[in-house]
């Protein structure tokens, strides 16, 4: 699946049509795999094409007013986007608004599509702790199940501190351990972290977390991608 650039509503050189075309193509292909309950990484593709958009769309509107004289066409300089004035009349320009202005709104409705689900799965998506945890969280492991193979599945997980659009965030990256199926599942949870400090030498009480939920949705682009928003959420308490 072909991911939608932001050089699709800049680059003027191609018919209006024809960028109409990829966008509703792309919003089709979403929608498509939101119904098949698949919402990553669709979901953040959609909402940081939106975002940049706003960006555009805000940043031409100050200028509209600070400028004394017409704004000509947006180009691309890193993250940021910046106009440059002209004294004439310049039909890129309308047509590059009026390209964003048709397809915001069907952005916002696309990304509304898969909030939805997203907002069904967090309610639906449990996370515990596993005895006592230690005062260091960033380190540790997760019990998830993955209903839809029926398979109990321990993750070793990190957690760190990045930067995206000048704001600090973190991010959460798993390794799979062991997959376990669901018929052999005998052990309480206590008795997992158990097996776990066994086999562990260099931690003698790591975080360790259990996921509970009965979706059998996507693992892989739904309820793992949840379930880091949830760990992170957890171990920033």
């Amino acid at each position: 699946m072909e991911t939608l650039k932001i050089e699709t509503f800049l680059n003027q050189s191609t018919d209006r049509e024809t960028n109409e075309y990829k966008i509703l193509n792309f919003l089709k292909q979403c929608r498509e795999k939101f119904n098949r309950n698949k919402l990553y990484p669709e979901l953040a593709e959609l909402r940081m094409i939106a975002a940049k958009l706003e960006a555009i769309v805000e940043q031409r509107n100050y200028l509209k007013v600070q400028l004394p004289r017409k704004v000509k066409g947006t180009y691309v300089k890193g993250d940021n986007y910046e106009y440059e004035d002209t004294n004439g009349k310049d039909d890129s320009t309308q047509k590059f608004n009026d390209l964003v202005d048709w397809a915001l709104p069907k952005i916002y409705s696309t990304i509304e599509e898969g909030l939805i689900i997203f907002d069904f799965v967090m309610q639906n998506l449990s996370i515990e702790a596993v005895g006592e945890l230690p005062a260091y969280k960033d380190e540790g492991y997760i019990l998830i199940p993955d209903n839809k193979k029926s398979l109990l599945l321990i993750n070793q997980y990190q957690a760190s501190a990045t930067y995206k659009a000048g704001k600090q965030i973190r991010v959460v990256q798993t390794k799979l351990l062991r997959a376990i199926p669901m018929v052999l599942v005998t052990k309480t949870p206590e008795e997992l972290k158990e097996d776990l400090l066994n086999c562990i030498d260099n931690i003698k009480n790591p975080a360790v977390y259990v996921f509970k939920t009965d979706l059998d949705f996507d693992f892989v682009q739904t309820i793992l991608p949840i379930a880091k928003r949830k760990l992170v959420s957890a171990i920033s308490v």
